[in-house]
């Protein structure tokens, strides 16, 4: 999980992170955390590793709260062509690979760039 914080204290784009819970055992990995990005939205992390089984989600919203993109792997939409990959956007399950933070960086980026909040 160290990885995850590493990546996003590389980051340009995070301003703060802040870990609120953290586990790095042989069998268990567990993060939960909160980065500030330089736009005023936040990214929300958690991921786990438990006996190679990976679960996470990166929740991307905005100061006020409304959702920009999640990303995730729980199991509720069997339908999807990527299940149990998927993300959640403008009201809508869509097909997504495994995802992570390095991936979710640089969508955001590509994102924030295409709307004009960062220079391209």
């Amino acid at each position: 999980m160290l990885e995850i914080t590493d990546a996003l204290r590389r980051s340009s784009l995070v301003k703060r992170i802040q870990v609120s819970d953290l586990v790095e055992e042989p069998t268990v990995k567990y993060l939960k955390c909160r980065a500030d990005l330089v736009d005023g939205s936040i990214l929300h992390i958690n991921e786990s590793v438990v006996l190679a089984r990976s679960k996470y989600s990166y929740h991307w919203q905005r100061a006020n709260n409304e959702l920009n993109v999640r990303w995730d792997n729980a199991p509720h939409h069997p339908q999807i062509s990527s299940f149990p990959y998927h993300r959640h956007e403008n009201n809508a399950i869509h097909a997504s690979p495994r995802i992570s933070i390095d991936d979710v960086l640089t969508e955001i980026e590509h994102r924030l760039k295409a709307a004009g909040v960062l220079p391209p």
